[in-house]
């Protein structure tokens, strides 16, 4: 059977971060474990752009000996909160309607490290790094058969913007978005703030989709699932409220060749062991993006115990974190939130709760700024040899109280809120030891809560100290410094500020030089490792999953691109999810997958 290829728009982003103003055409290999089916439908061509001094780089995506078709079962913890995804808070409000909808750009399958065209045919991007002009495909339509219009990504663009609208993930990218300009309807200018190839990261996330205009101001509320009308692979059918939805291929989709499953149907099943349970039977046969089913401790025996049948899926996701309320008693005093901070033992953590796989790291990721070396030394992440907490920091954090009236006449009294999923309160018991032992009049409460008044009571400052994994938007610093530092972050809810690090901020996002960019960032680190923030960074985690492996390109697996730190809210739009029945069984000592 002959090869094909796809032929896309690609920008390759690094971190740090790096302005590329270089031209690059890709050729692909011949095969790689990740390609789906072949097709004989023709494949469009690239369009060369006029001479630039930014041209177009392109990455081909390779076919190969596959099959087309098929129902998949998947599930998710939980029924879309929204199916209007600019409106969409979370991971799982992506996952309800994100298949029906593309992005001007979004990330690449094969690799998740880059971002490249989606409705877009390529990008130009401005000579002082401000100015991108998209053009758009000339096949891309909308599921009514319409055309996508660049009139049509000028709307969506101001509309994840547009002031005064809860835009909880969309609105990431008003910190880069100036305006936008319809050239003609086949392409739109898109204008930034200041030079910042973050920009298409953000972009490239699931909540950031284009709509159809005429749609989305007819008056329907698109945010209920039968009013969705995208442009993607698959048509949402079927939503039954609390319960499941699904998908049907999209037979007039626009990509040639896409999508290649018949029928996606999405169960919602919550708790882990019940997750694990519909995938040892069939009953699904993988969450819908990311993994999300087991821990350290149990994916190893669930993959057993199906014989083969299941493989692994890991990423690197986000920080891990004590974090509290700083606006009232006892942590509105700083001296309460530094001793707190230097009292945490990270390395306990990583062995107790989190079974060796736990990674520490600057506040920004695994050796963004600073690497393990540097970060073992801080005040708070010492430890000696036999993994016990270094008595100077306990000593140090006793004093802070001290200095602030507590003691045995006056003893520091707080409550863990801690939500009842995950191993949340697992997490709470260790934390509740370790503050402990800064003194015996240090006493500490653990409160347990179900998961949606947890985060609810978060978000209204109804808690003293909580404990929280999240998932950041993207590989790039701003996706720390967004969420959690900057007042109006969805991790800073009450709104702590911290002046010195909303410079930094505002200083290192539009820093092109690296070498700068990493010393503010180290800057940064050496601000919030003193413990003054709302934010009690404890390590990096990772997210762990188990997949049948006759599914094919969902989910990463173990140590396929190292530590990279993995944005979870992308990947959901299931065009490049194909299924192989004849896949082998999973062998844990010769897995079929490349070397990182």
């Amino acid at each position: 059977m002959p090869v094909l290829k796809l032929v896309m728009s690609r920008w390759m982003l690094t971190l740090p971060i790096l302005l590329v103003l270089a031209a690059a055409v890709a050729c692909g290999d011949e095969a790689t474990p990740t390609s789906p089916p072949p097709t004989s439908t023709p494949q469009p061509t690239a369009t060369s752009p006029a001479a630039t001094s930014t041209p177009e780089p392109t990455v081909p995506a390779v076919m190969v000996d596959g099959e087309y078709g098929g129902s998949v079962p998947l599930y998710n913890s939980a029924y879309a909160a929204h199916f209007d995804l600019h409106l969409g808070p979370s991971l799982h409000s992506t996952r309800g309607g994100r298949a029906a909808f593309n992005g001007l750009v979004h990330y690449n399958f094969e690799d998740a490290r880059e971002v490249l065209c989606d409705l877009c045919a390529d990008w130009i991007l401005s000579d002082d790094g401000l100015t991108y002009t998209f053009n758009i495909n000339p096949a891309a339509t909308w599921q009514n058969g319409t055309p996508v219009t660049a009139g049509d990504v000028k709307f969506s663009l101001d509309r994840m913007v547009a002031e005064g609208e809860i835009r909880p993930r969309a609105g990431a990218i008003r910190a880069y978005y100036e305006s936008s300009r319809v050239i003609d309807d086949s392409a739109v200018e898109v204008t930034t703030s200041f030079p910042a190839a973050a920009f298409l990261k953000f972009l490239a996330l699931d909540y950031m989709v284009i709509v159809s205009e005429a749609h989305t101001t007819s008056g329907l509320d698109v945010d209920l699932p039968e009013n969705v009308m995208g442009s993607g692979a698959f048509r949402l059918v079927d939503a039954v409220n609390g319960e499941s939805w699904a998908f049907e291929k999209n037979e007039n989709y626009w990509k040639p060749g896409l999508p290649f499953l018949d029928r996606v149907d999405v169960l919602v099943i919550n708790g882990r062991s019940n997750q694990v349970a519909s995938l040892l039977t069939g009953q699904t046969l993988s969450a819908i993006a990311a993994p999300s089913s087991v821990d350290a401790s149990t994916r190893d025996s669930a993959i057993e115990e199906s014989g083969g049948k299941l493989r692994p899926s890991e990423a690197l996701v986000g920080p891990i974190a004590a974090f509290v309320n700083h606006l009232n008693p006892p942590f509105d005093d700083a001296n309460v939130r530094k001793a707190v901070n230097l009292a945490i033992n990270r390395q306990e953590f990583r062995d107790g709760v989190y079974q060796g796989v736990m990674w520490p790291g600057s506040y920004f990721g695994p050796g963004v700024a600073n690497g393990e070396a540097q970060v073992s030394q801080w005040e708070g992440y010492r430890v000696n040899s036999d993994g016990s907490k270094v008595q100077e920091d306990l000593d140090t954090a006793r004093a802070l109280l001290e200095s602030s009236g507590y003691g045995p006449d006056n003893p520091l009294q707080f409550s863990i809120m801690v939500r009842t999923v995950s191993i949340y309160p697992t997490a709470a018991v260790f934390l509740e030891e370790q503050f402990e032992a800064i003194a015996p009049w240090v006493e500490v409460e653990i409160e347990e809560v179900e998961s949606v008044a947890g985060i609810k009571r978060q978000a209204s400052g109804e808690f003293q100290l909580s404990y929280r994994i999240i998932a950041t938007l993207t590989d790039d610093p701003d996706g720390v410094f967004l969420p959690i530092y900057l007042p109006g972050g969805s991790e800073n809810p009450l709104g702590y500020e911290d002046p010195r690090v909303v410079d930094i901020f505002e200083r290192q996002k539009r820093e092109l030089d690296p070498a700068t960019r990493l010393e503010l960032l180290r800057e940064a680190d050496d601000i919030l490792r003193q413990g003054e923030s709302q934010w009690f960074q404890v390590g990096w985690g990772p997210s762990f999953g188990v997949a049948s492996v006759k599914l094919k390109n969902v989910g990463l697996w173990p140590n396929q691109y190292g530590e990279y730190l993995r944005p979870i809210d992308m990947l959901a739009e299931l065009e490049h999810v194909w299924l192989d029945p004849d896949a082998p069984l999973y062998d844990p000592n010769n897995p079929p997958y490349p070397a990182p």
